[in-house]
């Protein structure tokens, strides 16, 4: 919750020295990292592919997604931009940050659901690469099998595992069990959006693929079940799955014709442009500030959560506007919930948020209705004017933690206004904390 301060409050006048502060060297592949250059840089006779997506195309589930996955099958040099979520607000908003200033020659979009999020950064793409192949590429998971209980509830394919102690996808006994429980009962629910997409991918003269979705009736073969769950590890593609989806997707992609094309360099816009900076998954931040502390203050296994804490006493930062026009800044922080007597657990102390000596802002950093104990959630704090300017942080209470800063950010107004939640995730669904909310005013 955000609301405007509306007295003039002191700022804090500090002699601290400024110091910089370094990254870390977790996550390399968070598409917001910033980049060297790419691994492998395709020549003048190679496909110039760039990808979207959710955890399959980031390749989760494999031993080596960085060879394995369907991008780099595709070409070794392609450009992964997929998190290991579901949803595209990070990437609609934040494109020409990950896209830099490379060109690419066929753009794909993977999806299992599609939203107005992916129409958005269609649009951009297409804005950018007027002549590039862009794709819509939607697939389905076993998630999406269901059955149907004789009371009407619903049980899906997850929960049916689980109560058979999860066994393999490739273990034939599941399926006879699926069989065994009645195979009329089963079915693929898959949201009929068919028109939605092919109207989105008609708008930017984008081609529509699809993972086949089986007959319903092919519960009513345990065999043929089976063959078709070969394509999948757990809930996202397997090795085999990131194979066929590339031999399809190469298949309809005209290389001779994308390499002999007259325009394949041109680029257009990027129209108002972005520069997001989020360390929260990938910890790689380099800020000048003063009285900030940098911390890993979680991870589990490969996922690490990074902050810029804020100290008691108040804290400030320089941010570079690089636009040559004011452009509203985003901060991005920690949160706490709220339970149901509206105590806070763990809570964060409120921030009076300065740019440049004014006062803009107050952040209250809770959420409610969610049973996750915290999320990432950003807001605007104010208009900040080309060249460099000073952010001042100021606790307004004690908190039991300190105040934990984790992105500032400049998005296009524009996108913004067409996107009709900016929800962030920082990363896999299955972690306790999964997303960021952006909220703006």
């Amino acid at each position: 919750m955000i609301v405007l301060v509306t007295m003039a409050f002191l700022l804090l006048q500090t002699d601290f020295p400024q110091e910089i502060l370094h990254s870390s060297t977790h996550d390399e592949r968070h598409p917001l990292r910033p980049r060297k250059g790419l691994r492998h840089l395709p020549d003048t006779n190679e496909v110039r592919y760039l990808t979207f997506g959710g955890s399959s195309t980031w390749g989760s589930g494999l031993k080596h997604p960085n060879r394995d996955a369907y991008p780099y099958l595709l070409s070794p040099a392609a450009h992964n931009a997929a998190v290991r979520s579901e949803r595209y607000a990070l990437a609609a908003a934040c494109t020409q940050t990950i896209v830099q200033d490379d060109v690419y020659d066929v753009i794909l979009i993977e999806f299992t659901l599609f939203d107005d999020s992916i129409a958005v950064l269609g649009r951009r793409l297409r804005e950018r690469f007027p002549s590039a192949s862009i794709f819509f590429v939607r697939l389905w998971h076993p998630s999406q099998m269901k059955f149907k209980r004789s009371d009407d509830s619903i049980m899906n394919f997850v929960e049916f595992r689980q109560k058979l102690g999860n066994p393999s996808l490739d273990d034939a006994v599941l399926y006879f069990e699926m069989f065994k429980l009645g195979a009329d009962r089963w079915f693929i629910d898959i949201p009929e959006q068919e028109t939605k997409i092919k109207t989105s991918a008609a708008e930017i003269n984008a081609r529509y693929l699809k993972l086949p979705v089986p007959e319903n009736d092919v519960f009513a073969y345990p065999i043929n079940m089976r063959k078709t769950m070969e394509l999948f590890e757990d809930d996202d593609l397997s090795k085999h799955g990131h194979a066929v989806l590339a031999e399809s997707i190469r298949s309809h992609v005209r290389e001779k014709e994308v390499l002999l094309g007259r325009e394949r360099n041109k680029l257009g816009t990027w129209g108002h442009g972005d520069k997001c900076n989020l360390w929260y998954s990938h910890g790689d931040f380099e800020l000048s500030g003063r009285r900030l502390r940098t911390i890993e203050f979680d991870h589990a296994g490969d996922n690490h959560r990074h902050a810029v804490e804020v100290s008691s006493a108040g804290s400030s930062f320089d941010i570079e506007n690089p636009f040559h026009e004011d452009r509203m800044l985003f901060l991005t922080y920690m949160t706490s919930a709220v339970d149901n007597d509206d105590e806070m657990r763990s809570p964060y102390p409120d921030i009076r948020v300065g740019i440049n000596g004014k006062s803009t802002v107050m952040i209250e950093p809770y959420h409610v209705g969610s049973k996750r104990v915290e999320y990432a959630r950003t807001s605007a704090v104010g208009k900040v004017p080309p060249g460099t300017s000073t952010v001042d942080l100021g606790p307004t209470g004690l908190g039991r933690r300190n105040f934990r800063l984790v992105g500032a950010s400049f998005l296009p107004s524009d996108v913004v206004r067409d996107l009709p939640t900016l929800e962030f995730d920082l990363e896999s669904e299955s972690q306790d904390v999964v997303s960021s909310i952006f909220h703006w005013f």
